[in-house]
């Protein structure tokens, strides 16, 4: 429980402040990366794809989604990088 006469630590219960604080640092971090050029896109990432990818990259297989005959190309890439970064 905070001390009522503690002036410096923030009142963690109610947490208003920090969802008002959090809410304030979210926006100047858009506002920076969108000056900087950054553009946020939600994608889906189609998982049979992208666990083929990963399962092409541990066998050792180079980074063609067209070859593998996967049906989103960009998930199935996505599962390569990430199983060559484990």
């Amino acid at each position: 429980m905070k001390d009522d006469r503690d002036k410096y630590t923030r009142d963690l219960l109610t947490g208003e402040e920090l969802r008002k604080g959090a809410a304030e640092r979210q926006a100047r971090l858009i506002a920076r990366r969108a000056r900087e050029g950054w553009k946020r896109k939600t994608i889906w990432i189609h998982e049979p794809s992208r666990v083929a990818g990963v399962a092409a990259s541990e066998g050792g297989e180079s980074c063609e989604p067209d070859k593998a005959g996967a049906e989103d190309r960009l998930s199935w890439v996505l599962g390569w990088e990430e199983a060559r970064k484990d």
